[in-house]
């Protein structure tokens, strides 16, 4: 299934905003630099989609001010 392209746009930009040290680690122990996360999300990989649904789910959540409730 195809990213949304708002949505894509909206990850590339967060990502791009970055430190160029940037790096995730995975719990399988692979390690994705800034410019690894920024190709899996341009390709639409598994590891891309699940990216842009990270960074979509934390803008809601900022916006809705759920991180910021006791609940």
């Amino acid at each position: 299934m195809k990213i949304n392209k708002i949505k894509k746009s909206i990850a590339l930009a967060r990502i791009q905003a970055q430190s160029d040290k940037i790096k995730i680690h995975f719990s399988s122990g692979e390690t994705l630099s800034k410019s690894e996360l920024i190709s899996n999300i341009e390709n639409e990989t598994e590891i891309g989609k699940k990216l842009v649904d990270l960074q979509i789910n934390f803008l809601k959540d900022l916006a809705s001010g759920k991180l910021y409730s006791d609940d």
